[in-house]
């Protein structure tokens, strides 16, 4: 449902970010989510960034996650998204914690190839 990559819109219009989240297929001992990878990748030439999911509802369509700036532990930017029934599309909130920027909204959508 999660899996694939997004292109990420933010408030304010511009395509800013994609992200990419993969099935690591890791036989893992945590929660359904814990084998699923995160990341942002920024730029040209892509800089990418790793991230972690805090929490996800029971029925996968509402998920917490954050991406680090730069290592785990220091800034990062939490987003709070929601998928949308068709699973193209997902919307929702990000502030950054550990910094005082103001917060946003986005909107992604699932990149078909």
């Amino acid at each position: 449902m999660w899996c694939g990559e997004w292109t990420i819109y933010t408030s304010k219009g511009v395509v800013s970010d994609k992200l990419v989240i993969r099935d690591t297929k890791a036989d893992c001992a945590g929660p359904a989510w814990c084998a699923l990878l995160i990341q942002i990748h920024k730029g040209v030439p892509v800089k990418i960034y790793r991230g972690e999911i805090e929490n996800m509802d029971n029925i996968f369509r509402h998920m917490i996650f954050r991406i680090y700036r730069y290592t785990k532990n220091s800034t990062y930017d939490r987003y709070d998204a929601h998928i949308f029934p068709n699973r193209d599309k997902m919307a929702g909130s990000f502030s950054t914690i550990g910094v005082t920027v103001p917060s946003g909204v986005f909107l992604g959508l699932k990149e078909t190839h």
